[in-house]
């Protein structure tokens, strides 16, 4: 786990193998913020950095699941969302909006006091596509 830049510089002088984690809200069932509190504490201290808030279609979420639109669907942060985006700001994640739909990386943006990415994604105009 690299947790600081001696880490790295230790790992990169012994031309180590690294990797960097980040998880795919696809189904996470949960009971409420506060499981989702304590699992994203947990995973952060497993070397977890980036999550992201959505992945294309949540339609196997019950809504008090999600956290926000995918790329194919209508709406923006959930209330469980912007609790989830304060959280994620709060332990230090990155937060990650590839496959969100625009009004939620437009909210997530305007909420999130880190910059948030879009690790992958495509100009919409570029490439008429939904997932884009």
């Amino acid at each position: 786990l690299i947790l600081n830049n001696t880490d790295l510089n230790v790992l990169c002088i012994d031309n180590a193998t690294m990797g960097l984690i980040w998880y795919t809200q696809v189904h996470w069932p949960l009971e409420g913020f506060d499981n989702y509190a304590q699992n994203l504490q947990r995973f952060y201290e497993n070397g977890l950095r980036i999550f992201m808030i959505a992945y294309g279609s949540t339609s196997n979420q019950e809504p008090e699941e999600k956290l926000g639109g995918g790329s194919s669907e209508i709406g923006g942060l959930t209330d469980l969302g912007r609790a989830v985006v304060n959280e994620l700001n709060r332990i230090g994640f990155v937060i990650d909006c590839s496959h969100c739909n625009n009004q939620t990386v437009v909210e997530t943006a305007l909420l999130s006091s880190t910059p948030i990415i879009v690790n992958h994604g495509n100009v919409y105009n570029l490439a008429l596509n939904p997932r884009t």
